[in-house]
């Protein structure tokens, strides 16, 4: 029987998520949960939350695009529906 190792992800050190875990968070949230929110929970008026979360993003001081918040946001997403799948 061949055995499976359980492989760990590593952000690569440019990374965004990589950049909003160790962003300075002055509010006491973390950017990365106050990023993901504001993605899943748009205020009224936004058209576009990608460029939006960019801009976000730029607030803290990290320079991102509107692909990569997609992107990170869709791995997430992704995250969350194989732990609902594990856990069933």
């Amino acid at each position: 029987m061949k055995q499976t190792r359980a492989r760990f992800s590593v952000p690569r050190l440019n990374s965004l998520l990589h950049r909003l875990l160790h962003a300075p968070n002055p509010g006491g949230v973390p950017c990365l949960d106050q990023l993901m929110s504001f993605i899943d929970h748009p205020p009224p008026g936004i058209r576009d939350r990608w460029k939006a979360g960019a801009a976000k993003c730029a607030a803290w001081g990290i320079s991102t695009t509107g692909a990569s918040v997609w992107r990170l946001h869709q791995s997430f997403l992704a995250q969350q529906q194989a732990r609902h799948a594990t856990a069933d």
